[in-house]
């Protein structure tokens, strides 16, 4: 359903992103030392998507008063920082130029949801073989699930070697296999780092691929922040990320609901 409310976020959210991406694409566009201006605005792109979408009021809190949660860390932000900036870095480098804004801003959708999909699939097996084993799990990706209830800052609190397997890996396989220009490249980077805090804000929020929420509806492959704050509480469920689909595929989606408390 297209409601009223739901074609407002539409156009905020959409007209945010496009309006810093495409600043940030002709900024890049007058440095000369292109790697340090990238790696500045990777940093300054994902502390404005945490204080703005971590300070809003939008949608229900799963987390009560007085219940842990996961503080905000400048070592946790930089390292994950650091490691977008070189996943960045490779999308760019094989990324087509662009030939036209607007004919880009038009297949955004389209694009961008094909760019998600490939992500989430090899984001869904990287993710599900991190807890293979107790032993891996442990190496691997234990600090992220330092905390069963997850805030904003939990999006930050995994150790390197989880953030080059499940993040940098599926960067690279999927720019490998879905071409972007190097503006539309800018603005999926956009709208993965606003995804990755949403999903763990502790709030009940509207579903994923905010791009344009209706599609993943219409095709009843939608994943809501619930569904991941469920994997923090039952980990063996909900490995995917942006939609259900891969979860559902392999027997691993679990609807959740916001009373879902650790055990």
């Amino acid at each position: 359903m297209v409601s009223l409310v739901s074609l407002k976020w539409f156009f905020l959210i959409n007209g945010s992103v496009l309006l810093v991406g495409t600043g940030q694409y002709y900024l890049l566009q007058y440095f000369e030392n292109h790697l340090l201006a990238l790696i500045s605005m990777m940093f300054v792109k994902n502390y404005v998507s945490y204080t703005v979408i971590n300070s809003a009021t939008v949608g229900r809190d799963f987390i009560t008063k007085g219940e842990r949660k996961q503080k905000f860390e400048i070592g946790n932000f930089t390292k994950t920082s650091l490691i977008e900036s070189a996943s960045y870095y490779y999308a760019s480098q094989i990324a087509y130029p662009t030939t036209s804004v607007p004919f880009d801003i038009i297949m955004l959708i389209p694009m961008s949801f094909l760019f998600e999909l490939v992500f989430d699939f090899f984001h869904y097996w990287a993710h599900r073989g991190a807890h293979a084993t107790s032993a891996f799990y442990r190496i691997v990706h234990s600090k992220h699930h330092e905390h069963s209830l997850v805030s904003a800052a939990t999006t930050y609190n995994h150790n390197a070697l989880d953030l080059l397997l499940t993040n940098f890996l599926p960067v690279v396989l999927a720019t490998s296999i879905v071409p972007l220009s190097d503006y539309t490249t800018i603005l999926v980077f956009w709208y993965k780092s606003i995804v990755e805090v949403a999903g763990h804000t502790g709030k009940d929020t509207s579903s994923s691929f905010i791009q344009c929420i209706w599609l993943p509806k219409a095709l009843g492959i939608e994943l809501y922040s619930r569904n991941h704050n469920l994997h923090h509480i039952k980990a063996r469920y909900n490995f995917a990320k942006r939609f259900s689909i891969w979860d559902k595929l392999f027997g691993t989606y679990h609807q959740g609901t916001i009373h879902e408390r650790p055990v």
